[in-house]
């Protein structure tokens, strides 16, 4: 290559090169200005490379590397109102590259709008229109977020009177927002909130193994005839009826039975049957046959345990705590209105659905008392020590909702 050429190119690239650092913010603010600077400039370019005999791969390799991603970072796309002048110059009898000149783009991007005869156009949908728009929608998911609707009759009654509740619920379930049921937790009050992170903050530090030595208690209710919780079952549509589809239920459950339990680390412990209401005087009985009773069993003495026990009243009576000090027996701290970090509420549980699928189930109160003796027995050694290794996680849970409601 000549000397004279060599120079030639370096030019060129000089001046683009000032060009992508002087005048681009310029070229990119107005479509006009880029039409007159940029465009102007690459034919002038050309001319220039032409006349002093530049290589035409060059020539390509500029327009290839400046115009192109230039020109379409200067107008991302064509808005309707720019299509709408495209148009007319086109019925003017405009060429593709004036227009692409007059709007800094690519002419081959005029070229696939014209081709497009429906590019401009507007077309309405086939069939009939949504009753409810996108934008509803959104207001909807809104109103419930901000608490001012809780399922799809009060989103009908604020926004859509004149709809059905069934349109709205499917409009609902279809953007993702179906219906479920409420979650049953206990009403916290600030001062239970604030109890309830001070005493993760106080815990945190316990380890495991020291986590083992704390035997936690609590009473439970059982029906005789059906179940405090959701019963399930598996339908075809229209069997909702069926005699083996119902959940059968009498006034008062037909009789319950009260039990008071304590599990720990090796095991369930005793299982007391409370007899009627049960005040602090009768609480101290049961501690006296389940607590002791438990220890004695276990070959253990009182200051090997800690005791976990709610904040019923008759657990935080002056008598009963006179009780506990006496046979001194030592205490866990525990939070008002804090089942989810007692374990034993899922060794209840877990005692319940064994009851329920038992092949014959109880038909008076001794013979529910004696199956329920029998699964308490049957507990999992392992399934209560997975309760144990859980409750570290049930702490972090707990202070990652500031002291409010958690998933356990």
């Amino acid at each position: 290559m000549s000397q004279k050429k060599r120079c030639t190119i370096n030019n060129i690239y000089v001046t683009l090169l000032h060009l992508c650092t002087c005048q681009v913010s310029s070229l990119m603010d107005d479509c006009c200005v880029c039409g007159k600077r940029f465009f102007p400039f690459l034919a002038t370019l050309t001319m220039h490379a032409k006349v002093n005999n530049v290589n035409s791969s060059w020539l390509a390799r500029i327009f290839h590397a400046v115009k192109y991603p230039l020109t379409r970072a200067m107008a991302p796309h064509l808005t309707p109102t720019k299509k709408a002048h495209i148009w007319h110059w086109h019925l003017e009898g405009k060429s593709n590259n004036w227009i692409a000149e007059q709007f800094g783009r690519d002419r081959r991007a005029i070229d696939r709008l014209r081709q497009n005869t429906d590019t401009y156009a507007v077309t309405t949908g086939r069939g009939r229109l949504r009753a409810i728009s996108k934008h509803d929608l959104l207001e909807a998911h809104l109103e419930l977020k901000r608490g001012h609707a809780h399922d799809g009759e009060d989103i009908r009654r604020l926004l859509f009177p004149k709809l059905a509740a069934s349109t709205v619920r499917k409009a609902l379930a279809t953007s993702g927002m179906s219906g479920r049921v409420r979650r049953k937790k206990p009403l916290l009050s600030r001062s239970h909130i604030l109890k309830r992170r001070k005493w993760e903050q106080a815990n945190r530090e316990m380890t495991l193994e020291e986590w083992t030595a704390v035997w936690f208690s609590d009473e439970s209710k059982f029906n005789l005839i059906g179940s405090d919780g959701k019963c399930y079952c598996r339908r075809d549509v229209g069997e909702e009826y069926l005699d083996r589809n119902l959940q059968k239920v009498v006034k008062h459950g037909g009789g319950h039975i009260m039990v008071w339990g304590v599990v720990t680390w090796d095991g369930p412990g005793r299982l007391i049957r409370v007899a009627g209401n049960m005040d602090s005087r009768q609480y101290c009985k049961i501690l006296k046959e389940g607590l002791l009773g438990t220890l004695q069993d276990q070959s253990l003495e009182p200051e090997d345990i800690v005791f976990a026990q709610d904040n019923d009243p008759k657990h935080v009576s002056r008598y009963t705590k006179a009780w506990l000090h006496d046979n001194e027996i030592h205490l866990l701290g525990w939070p008002p209105s804090s089942p989810d970090m007692n374990i034993i509420e899922h060794c209840w549980a877990a005692v319940d659905r064994s009851l329920r699928r038992r092949g014959v189930l109880p038909t008076n109160l001794e013979e529910l008392w004696s199956m329920l003796e029998e699964e308490w027995g049957k507990l999992d050694v392992e399934f209560i020590r997975t309760l144990y290794r859980s409750i570290p996680d049930r702490l972090e849970a707990l202070r990652q909702s500031h002291g409010g409601v958690t998933c356990y």
